[in-house]
């Protein structure tokens, strides 16, 4: 799961990712503002890590993404 907090990175880009679900909060984006997260799903570990490049590189387009990482 990656938290979008005070600003957006590329929505379509993100949702492009295979196993990305975005949910943003309807929030204008502001300074420290949680206003939206996107989690990143598969079948198992390596189907995961296998997509972890492509999900990485399109949220790096901005800054304020705060990345958190849950075990299963």
């Amino acid at each position: 799961m990656v938290n979008f907090i005070g600003a957006l990175p590329p929505i379509d880009a993100v949702a492009a990712v295979p196993g990305a679900h975005v949910h943003l909060y309807d929030k204008a984006p502001r300074l420290g503002r949680k206003i939206g997260h996107v989690t990143l799903c598969a079948a198992n570990a390596d189907g995961l890590a296998s997509r972890m490049p492509q999900f990485m590189r399109t949220l790096s387009t901005v800054e304020g993404i705060s990345v958190e990482e849950f075990a299963p």
